[in-house]
C-alpha cells in the first residue's frame, strides 16, 4: 500500500495550509527548533498535526485554524489511518474534467501549430475543433480553452 492517496485541489489546500500552519507555529514554540533535523521536524508536525485531527470535538482542524476548508479533510478524510496514510506517503491532485480537456486540447494546438505531415494536422485539428463544438453546445467555458 505504497501508493499516494488521490485528493482534489480544495483538500491538498486544506492539508498545505494545516501543515504551514502547524510548521510555523511549532517553530516559534519549541526553542530548540532550528538545532533539529528535517526528520524531528516533521515527525513533531505530523504528531501535532493527528492531535489536532483527533480533538474532533473541540472542533478539530476547523476550530483550532478558524478555515472554512478544514471541513473538507474531515470528508476527504472519514478514518484517522487514511489521513495518516496521506501524510506518509503523500498525495496526487485529481485533475478535474476542465483540467483534462485543457491539456488534451493544448496538446493537439501543439500538433496543430508544428506538424508536417497532413494526416496529423488533420488529426489534431478535428480533436480541437471537436473540443470546441462541444464546450460551445454545451455552454461551457474553460480557461486556456475557449474563453
Amino acid at each position: 500500500m505504497s501508493e499516494k492517496v488521490m485528493v482534489s485541489k480544495e483538500v491538498a489546500e486544506a492539508i498545505n495550509f494545516a501543515n504551514v500552519k502547524e510548521t510555523e507555529g511549532l517553530a516559534k514554540k519549541i526553542s530548540r527548533w532550528h538545532g533539529m533535523t528535517k526528520e524531528e521536524q516533521e515527525d513533531l508536525v505530523f504528531d501535532s498535526l493527528m492531535r489536532v485531527y483527533n480533538d474532533e470535538e473541540n472542533g478539530g482542524f476547523y476550530d483550532y485554524y478558524g478555515n472554512e476548508k478544514m471541513k473538507l479533510i474531515y470528508k476527504a478524510f472519514p478514518t484517522i489511518r487514511l489521513f495518516v496514510r496521506t501524510l506518509d506517503k503523500g498525495y496526487e491532485i485529481e485533475q478535474t474534467p476542465e483540467d483534462i480537456i485543457k491539456v488534451r486540447f493544448n496538446a493537439m494546438e501543439r500538433i496543430v501549430q508544428g506538424s508536417d505531415r497532413d494526416s496529423d494536422y488533420d488529426y489534431a485539428k478535428g480533436c480541437t475543433n471537436g473540443i470546441l463544438t462541444t464546450l460551445e453546445t454545451l455552454g461551457m467555458e474553460i480557461k486556456g480553452v475557449n474563453c
